[in-house]
């Protein structure tokens, strides 16, 4: 709880303002805003799974030799939506991201707790895919023109599917996939924006 109290204190409008007032900073300030949260809602998602008996059980193909925890990127997702709500970015392609994020979120849960088809899986990453790239989320690389715009939109949908999946593949092993995502924070947070 004392970790979520240190989060809510980024949130305290002076200290806000100023991160916002240094060019770059607001991504830096979502990315230490994010970790509190992250840290506190870790180990109460894990309480709620144990409770509910949301867990991986060892199997022959399992690296853990005991129960564990499914659900966790529950508690990365709430971490960085509220980091973004907090610092008020809801420009239409923010909204569309969270969107997706949510409708592949909400797939992971069900996945965790009763197997999901493939074809519902790859469903639910086109439908996200789809929500960005209506909102103008679209990789730029060839004139726009008929036939560019729509090399631009299918290759925005096999990036946005390979990065989703690129995860999926990556979470063989506890935190892996966390690890991943939290080196990719820091590099896209410190890029120019």
């Amino acid at each position: 709880m004392s970790v979520l109290a240190l989060g809510g204190l980024l949130l305290v409008a002076p200290g806000r303002a100023l991160w916002q007032s240094v060019y770059g900073a607001r991504w830096a300030h979502i990315l230490s805003r994010r970790r509190p949260d992250l840290f506190g809602l870790t180990p109460v998602v894990i309480r709620i799974t144990h409770a509910l008996g949301i867990l991986d059980i060892p199997a022959s193909r399992k690296v853990h030799s005991a129960p564990t925890p499914l659900l966790g990127g529950l508690a990365i997702y709430v971490a960085f939506t509220l980091a973004v709500l907090a610092n008020s970015i809801l420009d239409r392609q923010v909204v569309a991201i969270l969107l997706g994020a949510t409708v592949l979120v909400l797939v992971g849960i069900v996945d965790d707790i009763v197997e999901v088809p493939a074809a519902v899986k790859m469903l639910a990453q086109l439908v996200a895919a789809g929500t960005v790239i209506g909102s103008g989320v679209v990789l730029t690389l060839f004139p726009e023109a008929w036939p560019g715009d729509a090399i631009d939109i299918a290759l925005t949908i096999v990036w946005l599917l390979g990065i989703t999946n690129a995860m999926n593949f990556a979470d063989g092993m506890d935190g892996l996939a966390t690890g991943l995502s939290i080196i990719t924070a820091i590099f896209w947070a410190s890029s120019p924006s």
